[in-house]
């Protein structure tokens, strides 16, 4: 009984030890996955800052151009630019 004490307590460690590196190897792909969107994240967040950028400047565009014509159309002096 004594002999079979330590195979037993040698089984219980090799699983332990294989859960333990089955945990490590799903916590590295875990690393892996959570890079990958965090890349993801980062290039849709220039995307939109760039997008964000063209339409300030094209919003900046149509009110320089309502400014033109608003007092254009009412009659009203042009301004200077």
């Amino acid at each position: 009984m004594k002999e079979r004490l330590p195979i037993i307590m040698d089984t219980v460690g090799l699983a332990l030890l294989f859960g333990l590196i089955y945990k490590l190897r799903r916590q590295g792909d875990s690393a892996e996955e959570i890079k990958l969107v965090t890349k993801a994240i980062d290039k849709n967040l220039r995307e939109t800052k760039e997008i964000n950028h063209t339409l300030r400047r094209t919003r900046a565009a149509v009110n320089q151009i309502h400014q033109y014509l608003l007092p254009v159309q009412k009659g009203v002096k042009k301004p200077t630019a």
